[in-house]
């Protein structure tokens, strides 16, 4: 009798135990949030990785961004920047656009300095990537 308590109470503590890791599995894991963000981080990995654009020193990154502006190539200059969010440069784009409709590239390229710049390490590729900048002020 004693045997079969406790083969009860062992298959009951296994029952309990699988039912709430099946629960806790089901809230977190297939939780299509959750599931989103694992994609996006996937998606943002990759991307990182193929971002190999950028110096091996903070000051190549800002001197091939500075080369980008002056020779009026926005597209080339935008891609010095950490990819943002969307996993694009889309805004950097649209700001040097209109910077370049106003003739002001040449102005900001001989703004930039190393200590108004905000550069950040690429691990994945080696490269620094410019995150933010603002001119001499």
């Amino acid at each position: 009798m004693a045997k079969r308590r406790y083969i009860l109470f062992v298959g009951l503590i296994v029952i309990i135990v699988g039912l709430g890791a099946f629960f806790v599995w089901q809230k977190y894991y297939m939780n299509p949030e959750y599931l989103q963000k694992l994609e996006f981080q996937k998606r943002y990995i990759e991307a990182m990785r193929q971002d190999t654009y950028g110096g091996k020193t903070e000051q190549e990154t800002l001197d091939l961004f500075r080369d980008a502006l002056r020779s009026g190539d926005i597209e080339l200059a935008s891609k010095y920047f950490k990819i943002e969010d969307d996993l694009s440069r889309g805004n950097w784009l649209k700001v040097f656009g209109i910077f370049k409709e106003q003739s002001l590239l040449g102005k900001i390229a001989d703004d930039i300095s190393s200590d108004t710049t905000i550069l950040e390490f690429n691990e994945y590729t080696g490269v620094w990537k410019i995150v933010n900048f603002k001119g001499d002020e």
